[in-house]
Protein backbone atom coordinates (compact mmCIF):
# COMPACT_ATOMS: atom_id res chain seq x y z
CA UNK A 1 0.00 0.00 0.00
CA UNK A 2 1.01 3.48 -0.56
CA UNK A 3 1.18 4.35 3.51
CA UNK A 4 3.54 1.54 3.70
CA UNK A 5 6.01 2.51 0.94
CA UNK A 6 6.11 6.11 2.67
CA UNK A 7 6.61 4.42 5.66
CA UNK A 8 10.04 2.17 4.17
CA UNK A 9 10.58 5.26 2.66
CA UNK A 10 10.73 7.68 5.84
CA UNK A 11 12.85 4.49 7.90
CA UNK A 12 15.20 4.43 4.73
CA UNK A 13 15.84 8.37 5.02
CA UNK A 14 15.32 8.84 8.46
CA UNK A 15 18.13 11.15 10.33
CA UNK A 16 18.24 14.07 12.16
CA UNK A 17 21.08 15.63 9.90
CA UNK A 18 19.82 18.28 6.80
CA UNK A 19 19.71 15.57 3.57
CA UNK A 20 19.75 16.57 -0.16
CA UNK A 21 16.92 15.09 -2.19
CA UNK A 22 16.88 15.85 -6.10
CA UNK A 23 14.14 15.85 -7.96
CA UNK A 24 14.68 15.86 -12.07
CA UNK A 25 12.31 17.87 -13.32
CA UNK A 26 11.13 19.01 -17.28
CA UNK A 27 8.57 21.22 -16.67
CA UNK A 28 5.70 18.49 -17.28
CA UNK A 29 3.05 17.92 -14.80
CA UNK A 30 4.37 15.04 -14.18
CA UNK A 31 7.55 16.37 -12.86
CA UNK A 32 5.45 19.37 -10.74
CA UNK A 33 3.33 15.55 -9.01
CA UNK A 34 6.93 14.52 -8.63
CA UNK A 35 8.05 17.94 -6.69
CA UNK A 36 4.90 17.86 -4.80
CA UNK A 37 5.30 14.65 -3.82
CA UNK A 38 8.41 15.24 -2.43
CA UNK A 39 7.56 18.62 -0.48
CA UNK A 40 4.44 16.56 1.21
CA UNK A 41 6.05 12.98 1.89
CA UNK A 42 9.84 12.99 1.86
CA UNK A 43 11.27 16.81 3.61
CA UNK A 44 12.04 17.65 6.49
CA UNK A 45 13.19 20.92 8.25
CA UNK A 46 16.66 21.46 7.33
CA UNK A 47 16.45 19.43 4.15
CA UNK A 48 17.36 20.72 0.50
CA UNK A 49 15.79 20.14 -2.43
CA UNK A 50 17.74 20.27 -5.72
CA UNK A 51 15.18 20.85 -8.80
CA UNK A 52 17.89 18.97 -11.76
CA UNK A 53 16.40 20.44 -15.37
CA UNK A 54 17.92 18.52 -18.18
CA UNK A 55 18.21 20.02 -21.50
CA UNK A 56 19.75 18.93 -24.99
CA UNK A 57 22.25 21.23 -26.11
CA UNK A 58 22.63 22.36 -29.64
CA UNK A 59 25.45 20.63 -31.05
CA UNK A 60 27.67 21.05 -34.52
CA UNK A 61 25.77 18.68 -37.01
CA UNK A 62 28.25 17.74 -39.62
CA UNK A 63 26.79 15.64 -42.79
CA UNK A 64 27.42 14.78 -46.54
CA UNK A 65 25.16 18.30 -47.66
CA UNK A 66 24.75 20.38 -44.48
CA UNK A 67 27.22 22.01 -41.82
CA UNK A 68 25.61 23.48 -38.26
CA UNK A 69 27.89 24.84 -36.11
CA UNK A 70 26.23 26.95 -33.59
CA UNK A 71 28.11 30.18 -32.63
CA UNK A 72 28.77 30.94 -28.90
CA UNK A 73 26.11 33.74 -29.14
CA UNK A 74 23.49 30.93 -30.37
CA UNK A 75 24.47 28.38 -27.24
CA UNK A 76 24.00 31.09 -24.91
CA UNK A 77 20.26 32.27 -26.16
CA UNK A 78 19.73 28.60 -26.43
CA UNK A 79 20.19 28.40 -22.41
CA UNK A 80 18.32 31.48 -21.62
CA UNK A 81 15.29 29.78 -22.85
CA UNK A 82 16.06 27.08 -21.22
CA UNK A 83 16.74 28.75 -18.11
CA UNK A 84 13.57 30.78 -18.68
CA UNK A 85 11.58 27.29 -18.65
CA UNK A 86 13.10 26.30 -15.72
CA UNK A 87 12.06 29.33 -14.11
CA UNK A 88 9.01 29.37 -14.92
CA UNK A 89 8.42 25.81 -13.59
CA UNK A 90 9.64 27.23 -9.97
CA UNK A 91 7.24 29.99 -10.33
CA UNK A 92 3.98 27.13 -11.07
CA UNK A 93 5.21 24.61 -8.48
CA UNK A 94 5.19 27.69 -5.81
CA UNK A 95 8.26 26.49 -4.17
CA UNK A 96 8.87 30.61 -2.84
CA UNK A 97 5.65 30.27 -0.68
CA UNK A 98 6.81 27.37 0.70
CA UNK A 99 7.99 28.16 4.31
CA UNK A 100 11.33 27.28 5.30
CA UNK A 101 12.19 25.86 2.21
CA UNK A 102 15.48 25.54 1.04
CA UNK A 103 16.08 24.79 -2.66
CA UNK A 104 18.29 25.38 -5.48
CA UNK A 105 18.03 24.44 -9.16
CA UNK A 106 20.35 22.99 -11.53
CA UNK A 107 20.04 23.46 -15.04
CA UNK A 108 22.64 21.29 -16.84
CA UNK A 109 23.00 20.34 -20.91
CA UNK A 110 22.64 16.66 -21.45
CA UNK A 111 21.07 13.63 -21.35
CA UNK A 112 18.91 13.01 -18.11
CA UNK A 113 19.72 9.53 -17.59
CA UNK A 114 23.23 10.73 -17.40
CA UNK A 115 22.84 13.91 -15.76
CA UNK A 116 20.38 12.62 -12.67
CA UNK A 117 22.94 10.04 -10.81
CA UNK A 118 26.13 12.12 -11.90
CA UNK A 119 24.52 15.19 -9.76
CA UNK A 120 22.33 12.92 -7.26
CA UNK A 121 26.32 11.54 -6.51
CA UNK A 122 28.22 14.86 -6.45
CA UNK A 123 25.79 16.30 -3.98
CA UNK A 124 24.93 12.93 -1.87
CA UNK A 125 21.92 13.08 -2.40
CA UNK A 126 20.10 10.43 -0.32
CA UNK A 127 16.93 10.01 -2.63
CA UNK A 128 15.95 10.19 -5.80
CA UNK A 129 12.21 11.61 -7.09
CA UNK A 130 11.07 11.71 -10.65
CA UNK A 131 7.59 11.48 -12.47
CA UNK A 132 6.66 9.19 -14.59
CA UNK A 133 4.92 10.46 -18.04
CA UNK A 134 2.49 7.09 -18.37
CA UNK A 135 3.90 6.25 -21.52
CA UNK A 136 2.65 2.49 -22.76
CA UNK A 137 4.91 -0.10 -23.52
CA UNK A 138 5.46 0.76 -27.28
CA UNK A 139 6.58 4.18 -26.78
CA UNK A 140 8.34 3.00 -23.46
CA UNK A 141 10.10 0.83 -26.25
CA UNK A 142 11.17 3.19 -29.23
CA UNK A 143 11.70 6.11 -26.82
CA UNK A 144 12.97 4.96 -23.80
CA UNK A 145 12.00 6.44 -20.50
CA UNK A 146 14.03 8.27 -18.11
CA UNK A 147 12.47 6.36 -14.98
CA UNK A 148 12.92 3.02 -16.25
CA UNK A 149 16.05 3.42 -16.93
CA UNK A 150 17.23 5.12 -13.65
CA UNK A 151 15.05 2.19 -11.80
CA UNK A 152 17.06 -0.34 -13.39
CA UNK A 153 20.84 2.07 -13.46
CA UNK A 154 20.91 3.97 -10.27
CA UNK A 155 22.52 2.44 -6.52
CA UNK A 156 20.43 5.31 -4.85
CA UNK A 157 16.52 5.30 -3.72
CA UNK A 158 14.29 6.15 -6.23
CA UNK A 159 10.89 7.64 -6.21
CA UNK A 160 9.20 7.12 -9.39
CA UNK A 161 5.56 9.37 -8.98
CA UNK A 162 3.23 7.59 -11.62
CA UNK A 163 1.18 10.62 -13.46
CA UNK A 164 -1.60 9.26 -12.18
CA UNK A 165 -1.03 9.68 -8.60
Amino acid sequence: TRSSLVAALASVLNTNMSRALLVGVDASDSSLKAVRWALSQLLKDGDELHLVYCYTSLDSYIGPEYVNVPTSKQLEQWKAVEQQHLEDFVRRAALADVPGLVFHTHLIAGDPRDVIPETAKKLDAKMIVVGSHGKGLLQRALLGSVSTYLAQNVSRPLVIVPSSS
